[in-house]
């Protein structure tokens, strides 16, 4: 979900934005992993560094997708959405 136009990433790796940078960790996640499900207590924030990365709701034996990330999106994990990987990702 893109909140700017320009890519967040290319923000990061700027001067102004070292101290920010600098704490962020990064994590590599298999695809078809699970970076959140509901009822988790994780509460992070992440931007995608690479890859794709599925959110979606899941009732019963039913998937509803609310949507795809890539490179340069930031989601949040205390939505108490199913949020599948691709690739690796960046999280704070």
């Amino acid at each position: 979900m893109k909140f700017l136009e320009e890519n967040l990433l290319d923000h990061l790796q700027l001067p102004a934005f070292a101290d920010l940078h600098s704490v962020l960790i990064h994590h590599k996640f298999p695809k078809g992993s699970y970076i959140c499900q509901p009822g988790q207590e994780s509460n992070q924030v992440f931007i995608v560094q690479s890859g794709k990365v599925r959110k979606y709701l899941g009732y019963e034996e039913k998937e509803f997708n609310l949507g795809i990330l890539s490179k340069g999106d930031i989601y949040s994990t205390h939505t108490g959405t199913y949020v599948q990987a691709s690739l690796r990702m960046l999280l704070s």
